[in-house]
């Protein structure tokens, strides 16, 4: 939940105006709320980065300002998830051996990670290879277990690699 407070000027003349008097209640009153100007006429946003708010100071702003010129609104903050995986598994189009020792790094529900030894490579119809990989308990991994499940690969070397493609040193 993110709390703001939102000032607003009916131009950008009145803001000019009033800046300094709006930027010395803010630093007078900090707290957790973030600062926010809209400019009425040019219908722009400002948002006052250095500036923070104490929702429990709003009368000052009130009593500067005016009350229908201020607000103070709690609202929900929306991340945008970005899935950078394919969102269906792909067809199997051949499979390649695997000529020296990958590891595909696995974590269980509850948190704990294990290696499993890479068979083969898939070259898929979405263009790109997936390793699959020997599972205890499947044999060899279910082609979706390879595109969803495996959080990293592994050389005998202790190279890593991140299912997100990538050379080694490029990635975290």
């Amino acid at each position: 939940m993110t709390k703001e407070i939102w000032v607003q000027f009916k131009d950008m003349e009145s803001y000019r105006e009033n800046e300094v008097k709006l930027c010395t209640l803010l630093r007078e009153t900090p707290g957790e709320c973030t600062a926010f100007v809209y400019i009425k006429d040019i219908k722009n946003v400002r948002e006052l980065h250095t500036y923070s708010f104490d929702e429990k100071q709003i009368e000052l702003l009130n009593d500067t300002f005016g009350e229908e010129n201020v607000r103070y609104q709690e609202r929900e903050i929306k991340k945008e998830i970005k899935w950078n995986r394919p969102t269906e598994v792909p067809k199997i189009k051949q499979l390649l051996p695997c000529m020296h020792d990958m590891y595909a790094v696995m974590r269980d529900d509850d948190g704990y990670s294990y290696k499993c030894k890479v068979l083969m490579y898939a070259l898929c119809n979405d263009g790109e290879i997936y390793p699959l990989y020997f599972d205890h308990e499947l044999g060899i991994s279910p082609l979706d277990e390879a595109v969803y499940d495996v959080c990293g690969y592994e050389l005998e070397g202790g190279e890593v690699y991140s299912p997100e493609g990538g050379k080694p040193d490029e990635q975290q």
